[in-house]
């Protein structure tokens, strides 16, 4: 499972390091040409989140053929938890990131760096960079490549920090819906994508404690026996009606 948590562990570094560079930019500042750049990295995201799905694949192949990789099955929940969340996470910066893109695209042109003052975009680039430290914590923790105990109190502290910085953040996009309706469904798009990336953040460090058991390699065979078997039990009423 070596190769495996390499994956998932280079995927949580992919996806903390975008967070990282978002943050950069959000400071730097903002305009629709840096919303689209970011919306289209975001979404190439997906093509790593479906190469380490494949390389888990194949882990989990070898270790169902592998009788005695009881170290390898007990790791299996860690992994998989850890990818699920990770490919949640991957969406929520992708709806984050469409997020920006509807807001510079509602206002005039030369207003497009209106919506995100500075103080905004300070406040949305604190609660992201503090995300994208919980992403990497994780990430080792589904790993294995630190220890379980120490990685996942660091993720629980990056993630109340994480809850303070966002409430300061709503408090700056606050806008009644009457005055701006546009931007409060766009504010709250955002505000709701932060939520979701943390909450599945958490779930990277929250694996099932049941116990991980292959399918037993007969399975299949055994399988499109009992298919074949449930076929050729109804062909003889089908032949009745033909000769009907």
């Amino acid at each position: 499972m070596r190769s495996a948590e390499d994956a998932v562990g280079r995927l949580a570094e992919r996806l903390a390091s975008f967070l990282d560079e978002l943050t950069d930019d959000l400071r730097a500042g903002w305009s629709r040409g840096a919303a689209d750049r970011w919306l289209d990295r975001a979404r190439a995201l997906g093509g790593d989140v479906e190469r380490v799905d494949r390389d888990l694949d194949r882990a989990e192949e070898s270790v169902r053929l592998h009788p005695r990789g009881l170290a390898a099955r007990a790791a299996r929940p860690r992994l998989r938890a850890g990818l699920v969340g990770l490919e949640h996470c991957y969406v929520s910066l992708r709806n984050i990131c469409r997020a920006l893109l509807d807001r510079a695209y509602f206002v005039p042109e030369d207003e497009e760096s209106g919506p995100y003052p500075q103080d905004v975009r300070d406040a949305l680039a604190d609660v992201l960079g503090t995300l994208a430290r919980a992403t990497r914590s994780a990430g080792a923790f589904s790993a294995g490549s630190q220890p379980a105990d120490a990685t996942r109190t660091a993720v629980v502290t990056c993630l109340a920090a994480a809850v303070e910085q966002r409430d300061r953040l709503a408090q700056l996009l606050a806008v009644h819906p009457e005055v701006d309706q546009g931007a409060w469904q766009q504010h709250g798009a955002l505000l709701a994508g932060i939520d979701r990336l943390r909450v599945e953040i958490e779930a990277v460090v929250t694996p099932s404690e049941q116990a991980w058991q292959p399918t037993p390699v007969t399975e299949a065979p055994r399988e499109a026996v009992r298919r074949a078997v449930a076929g050729s039990t109804r062909r003889p009423a089908r032949d009745r009606r033909r000769r009907r």
